[in-house]
C-alpha cells in the first residue's frame, strides 16, 4: 500500500507560473529529505508497474463518471480524442499514488481542474450546467489533498506566455493574433472562477488561493508553510 502520499495540483490561466511553482517547491521538499514526484515521474513508475498494479488501479465507477461527463461537452473541432484520454489517464495515476506510491508528495501542475478547464475548448462552463454538475462531483471523489490557485492578471499571463517558447504544446500557445489570445484568457478566467467556487463549496477538500505574480522563495515558503497546515 502507499504511504498516504499528498497530491497537490495546480491550475491557473496558462503562463501563471503553475509549473513554476511546483518545480521550485520540489526543489525546497527535497533539500528536506522528502521524496516527491511530478507527472513524468508517475507515468514512468506506471508504465513500469506490474499488470497487477494497473488494473486494481482502474476504477470503473470514476470511469463511468467520465464518460457521462464526456457526453454533455458540446461538438468542438479543436478538442481531439487525447483530450478525453489524458482525463481517465489523471485519475488513473492518482489511484496508483495513493495504493502504491511511496513519494511524500506529488506536485501536479496540469491536473483535473486545470483539464476540466481544457476539455471546454474555450466554451463557458456557465453555460454548462450539466458539465459544472458532473464535474464537482468527480472533483469531490477524486484524490487529490490540495488545489492551489495561481492567480495572475491577463495581462501578467499575456505577456509570460509571448515570452517563452512558441514550440509548447499548450493549448493557447500556437495564437498568434493577441486579440484572440486575450480573448481566450478571458474565457479561461471564468471558467476557473466557477470551478474554484466549486472546489470551495466541497467540504473536505482543500484550496490554497495564491498569487503567482511574483514567484521567488519568499512565495515558495510561504506556500509550503499554508500546505502543511492545510495537510
Amino acid at each position: 500500500m502507499g504511504k498516504n502520499t499528498k497530491i497537490i495540483e495546480f491550475y491557473g490561466l496558462p503562463a501563471s507560473g503553475k509549473s513554476t511553482l511546483a518545480g521550485k517547491i520540489k526543489e525546497y521538499l527535497e533539500k528536506e529529505g522528502k521524496k516527491v514526484a511530478v507527472w513524468n515521474d508517475l507515468t514512468s513508475e506506471f508504465k513500469s508497474a506490474s499488470i497487477v498494479k494497473m488494473i486494481s488501479s482502474f476504477s470503473i465507477i470514476k470511469f463511468m463518471r467520465y464518460l457521462y461527463l464526456f457526453t454533455k461537452l458540446k461538438h468542438s473541432k479543436y478538442r481531439k480524442f487525447y483530450y478525453y484520454w489524458f482525463s481517465i489517464k489523471i485519475s488513473l495515476l492518482y489511484n496508483f499514488v495513493k495504493k502504491y506510491s511511496d513519494y511524500d508528495y506529488v506536485l501536479i501542475d496540469h491536473g483535473i481542474i486545470q483539464h476540466f478547464n481544457s476539455l471546454q475548448c474555450g466554451e463557458s462552463i456557465k453555460k454548462n450546467n450539466d458539465f459544472r454538475k458532473i464535474a464537482k462531483d468527480i472533483i469531490s471523489v477524486e484524490n487529490t489533498d490540495c488545489y492551489v490557485d495561481c492567480i495572475v492578471d491577463i495581462d501578467t499571463a499575456f505577456k509570460r506566455m509571448r515570452k517563452r517558447n512558441r514550440t509548447n504544446e499548450g493549448r493557447l500557445d500556437k495564437i498568434e493574433n493577441d486579440n484572440v489570445l486575450i480573448s481566450e484568457f478571458s474565457k479561461d478566467e471564468e471558467n476557473l472562477k466557477i470551478l474554484t467556487e466549486d472546489i470551495k463549496s466541497i467540504k473536505k477538500i482543500n484550496i490554497l488561493n495564491i498569487s503567482t505574480v511574483e514567484v521567488n522563495d519568499l512565495l515558495v515558503s510561504e506556500c509550503i508553510t499554508n500546505l502543511r497546515e492545510k495537510l
